[in-house]
């Protein structure tokens, strides 16, 4: 057999594929030949996003399942709460009794009996907010006593008892000058605490933790002012704070 003379001096090739690699070698017959592991062209390992669980109590990431046992759905990503629930207030400030004045906006739970009166006047026609029962009975007190003074001035100065004893058959006015005098003075000091003594009344109630309208129980015929002082004797409640006002509640 003849022999190209082109390629007699020739080496020999090793054929290649189609890659420029060498072609796997024939498997023996019978056999499988193994299969190549697949390459990534960018040469890393591609990741299984499923291979790793969030850790428990998270929210899985987007593109990611939940761990066995957890509800994806049980913490809110979004920071609102979940149906139903109060949103997260300010906590109520608890009554602690204080030689400071706390503001005029805000109950003074251990007021003294001085500055009771002049936060009594200073707050004349306010029915927001909330009085302390100190605030509250201080003020009764010094009513009490003004009233008192005021009756037995009238009552030993403001009569004509002389006239009136030694003349059996009297018939003139009972009243002198200063008798009087003090009766326009009870009738002016009367309107003048009377808007003042209703807003203080309405506070006391807002204290308790109930509706300032609760006053109305005062016009029952006989019983009503009693059920009012009484109400008005209760403890302080935090839950009153929701009758106070925007300045007030700026304050806590």
């Amino acid at each position: 057999m003849s022999q190209d003379p082109y390629t007699a001096n020739q080496p020999p090739t090793t054929p290649t594929g189609p890659t420029g690699t060498p072609p796997a070698a024939d498997a023996a017959y019978g056999q499988v030949p193994p299969a190549a592991p697949p390459q990534n062209p960018y040469g890393q390992a591609p990741q299984n996003p499923y291979a790793q669980a969030p850790a428990y109590g998270q929210a899985p990431a987007y593109g990611q399942a939940p761990a066995y046992g957890q509800n994806p759905y049980a913490q809110n990503p979004y920071g609102q709460n979940p149906y139903g629930a109060a949103p997260p207030y300010a906590p109520t400030p608890q009554p602690v009794a204080t030689d400071t004045d706390p503001g005029i906006d805000l109950p003074w739970y251990g007021i003294g009996f001085v500055a009771a009166f002049k936060r009594f006047w200073k707050k004349y026609a306010t029915f927001s907010g909330r009085a302390s029962r100190g605030e509250f009975w201080w003020v009764q007190l010094w009513l009490f006593i003004i009233f008192a003074v005021m009756f037995v001035l009238w009552i030993a100065l403001g009569f004509r008892w002389s006239e009136m004893i030694n003349d059996s058959y009297y018939s003139g006015s009972p009243y002198n000058g200063f008798g009087y005098f003090m009766l326009v003075v009870l009738m002016l000091f009367n309107l003048a605490i009377l808007v003042p003594s209703l807003a203080l009344t309405w506070r006391r109630l807002h204290d308790t933790d109930k509706s300032g309208a609760f006053w109305c129980l005062s016009l029952i015929p006989s019983v009503g002012s009693i059920i009012v002082l009484v109400l008005c004797a209760l403890e302080s409640q935090p839950g009153g704070a929701r009758f106070d006002s925007w300045n007030a509640r700026s304050q806590y």
